[in-house]
């Protein structure tokens, strides 16, 4: 039992170490960019008051129920093709979501599409890092004006956390994932079933849930914190367990039952 609790102990510091290296390495970046972009301030498009640079065909900075492509696909277009593409070429790419390419790289992916979002990335000279960047980018707070996993949300997904660890606490997640926008639910199932096909890649491309989990949960929870503040983990734990169980939680499948710790 004392192992069991160490080991579990070992690995929220672990991630926390990871989330705090990734979010100073994000924050380095932006002002890179930041300085970048105002020495070349004369060659961009006039910035709208909420500093979104992709305002060419007003696609970016809006919430997934206001992109959805139509009754039969929730999934907003820039997602589906990026999560097409990344399926297609980054199954077996080795720290696909951890490896960040620069961020100017991202940018002009993101330009692109926001000049034309009919765009077929196969035909792009691109990377999948610089995809797997730009779909992290969509949903994170200096894109979406809120979580795609909507904050009321929050404290019942951390409640059902904290049940047994059973078969009750998926059904509650499960349960809670129901309540969510139809839109972001359709979104959240995509990207989950994506990040569970990776996951079973981890012996190839070194992401297993855990290390996806701690790169994607910030873009889905829109965590408030500050020098003063902590990230709470939790939110990972919660994204790691959906991601190994999306099976059951988002495609009615048996739950995968993994071998107890001695």
């Amino acid at each position: 039992m004392m192992k069991m609790l160490e080991t579990g102990e070992s690995e929220k510091v672990q991630m926390l170490i990871n989330y705090l290296i990734i979010q100073e390495r994000e924050t380095r970046r932006e002002s890179k960019r930041s300085k970048g972009s105002a020495k070349n301030k004369d060659h961009l498009p006039k910035l709208p008051v909420s500093n979104v640079v992709y305002n060419v065909s007003d696609y970016f900075n809006h919430n997934p129920s206001d992109l959805i492509q139509g009754t039969s696909n929730m999934v907003p277009v820039f997602v589906d093709k990026c999560i097409t593409y990344l399926d297609k070429n980054a199954l077996n790419v080795e720290g696909i979501y951890r490896i960040s390419p620069n961020n100017k790289e991202r940018d002009n992916f993101i330009r692109k599409f926001d000049a034309d979002n009919k765009l077929n990335l196969e035909l792009l000279s691109t990377t999948v890092h610089v995809v797997g960047a730009a779909i992290k980018w969509f949903f994170s707070d200096k894109n979406m004006p809120d979580p795609l996993i909507p904050r009321h949300l929050h404290e019942e997904l951390k409640g059902a956390m904290a049940m047994p660890e059973s078969s009750v606490r998926l059904c509650s997640l499960r349960g809670s994932y129901r309540k969510l926008p139809i839109a972001n639910q359709a979104t959240f199932k995509f990207l989950c079933t994506h990040l569970n096909r990776l996951a079973k890649n981890e012996e190839v491309n070194k992401m297993d849930s855990s290390n996806l989990a701690t790169c994607w949960w910030p873009n889905f929870f829109h965590p408030v914190t500050s020098f003063s503040t902590q990230p709470d983990l939790v939110y990972g734990d919660i994204l790691r367990l959906t991601i190994l169980q999306c099976p059951f939680i988002f495609h009615d499948k048996p739950e995968k039952v993994f071998p107890k710790t001695s």
